[in-house]
């Protein structure tokens, strides 16, 4: 007779991942630290920017600590991939706000701008070697959300923090994804 756990993953459908049976620590303290990395972001958010920061780092938190091995964990990508969509951000933010004078959300003009912001980043990441998906949500908070500055430091900050934190723990880390 099987135990219940072998039976859990014998079978072809399954609810729980059998890297996580193997590994539970593992998968528990990766995911301590992108949480307790996400309610640091979280507070200072709440003074200075937007949800869509949070959406940023808490993408980026999910890559460095679910993914640590991959490319996209990777420091170039992480805060190269956030540093252009910054760039591209505040230009089109710029543009948006400032020279055709659109207002903050709602705005089909400003709309279209975050729309263009996103493909021109997600070329100029791909020109530069930094692909990082949660530069999306990056370029497109800066864009729709007023303090365009104070959102990039925030995100900017917290991309820095997060390569910093996955160089000194990779090596302890393990891809929980496959």
């Amino acid at each position: 007779m099987l135990h219940r756990r072998q039976r859990i993953i014998r079978r072809g459908v399954y609810l729980i991942d059998r890297n996580f049976l193997r590994r539970p620590k593992a998968y528990a303290v990766q995911a301590i630290l992108a949480t307790a990395t996400l309610a640091v972001v979280m507070v200072l958010q709440d003074t200075v920017s937007s949800i869509g920061v949070t959406t940023a780092v808490g993408a980026t938190a999910f890559i460095v600590f679910q993914m640590p091995h991959s490319r996209m964990a990777q420091s170039r990508r992480v805060v190269g991939g956030h540093f252009v969509a910054v760039v591209v951000g505040l230009v089109a933010s710029l543009v948006a706000h400032e020279v055709l004078g659109e207002p903050y959300g709602g705005s089909i003009g400003v709309d279209v701008i975050a729309a263009i912001a996103l493909g021109v980043a997600m070329l100029s990441m791909a020109m530069t070697d930094t692909e990082h998906p949660p530069g999306a949500a990056t370029v497109v908070s800066l864009v729709l959300r007023p303090n365009p500055l104070e959102s990039s430091a925030l995100i900017l900050g917290s991309a820095v923090a997060l390569s910093l934190i996955h160089r000194v723990t990779r090596r302890w880390l393990i891809n929980l994804a496959h």
